[in-house]
């Protein structure tokens, strides 16, 4: 059943106090949009560096409410067959045990089998020395920002965020040394320190980064022309020298 509302408790006021309207505006806005679509809204002001901690108020409410609809439905299944006496010949036609009900059920369990699949390997040895791999690969190429926890202690969030990518550690590697490279997202500017491993996963700032907005601007110099006279070069006599 799709959510219809967001909760919000009165000490958002005090949370929240450093923000400007604009910005606490910004911020309540996003996390309505992704209450509704379940799409992250791009940030641009301080409100950004909260938004981490609403969204995991806003996925853990969803998260509950999900487990209450689906406790609810479970109780009305039972309820509905008691009444229809599904376990009957006669009972076949009626809506939640027929054969249409039976073959949703069938892809139900099919999909809660899957998720157990992939709940194991993420549990298995290889699962757990894959994603170290990419811990290893981002402490050892971004020196400058806090080092994640380790693998076996990550979020299924943030594991997800890495499998989306569908890069090896290995090419994870190129993308975090630009993080490193860029004053800005190392901190080496000073100007802003909130750059994380779960910050450079989503999506739109890991499309910045390879895209290149976070470079640094103008650490090219052009190479300055030659001060010698390649005319009067060439008129000596290089035997002579």
């Amino acid at each position: 059943m799709e959510k219809k509302y967001l909760k919000l408790f009165v000490d958002c006021l005090e949370k929240y106090r450093k923000l400007n309207d604009a910005e606490f505006g910004r911020l309540i806005r996003a996390a309505l949009s992704y209450t509704a679509t379940g799409v992250e809204v791009e940030l641009m002001g301080r409100e950004e560096l909260l938004w981490d901690g609403m969204k995991l108020d806003i996925d853990r409410a969803n998260k509950k409410y999900d487990d209450v609809c689906a406790i609810r439905s479970e109780a009305g299944k039972k309820g509905a067959e008691m009444r229809w006496q599904t376990h009957s010949k006669n009972s076949k036609s009626h809506l939640p045990y027929s054969k249409n009900g039976q073959e949703e059920e069938k892809e139900e369990e099919k999909e809660k089998e899957k998720e157990k699949e992939i709940k194991k390997k993420d549990a298995s040895a290889s699962g757990a020395i894959r994603y170290d791999q990419y811990r290893s690969a981002f402490i050892e190429e971004c020196p400058s920002l806090p080092k994640p926890s380790e693998a076996g202690k990550w979020t299924a969030a943030r594991k997800q965020a890495i499998r989306a990518k569908g890069m090896t550690p290995e090419e994870m590697r190129t993308v975090f040394a630009k993080v490193q490279r860029s004053d800005f997202l190392s901190g080496r500017s000073g100007r802003w320190s909130g750059c994380s491993l779960d910050w450079i996963l989503k999506p739109a700032n890991w499309q910045k980064i390879r895209e290149g907005n976070y470079d640094n601007k103008g650490s090219q110099r052009t190479r300055s022309a030659p001060t010698y006279d390649l005319g009067a070069l060439d008129e000596m006599d290089l035997t002579k020298l």
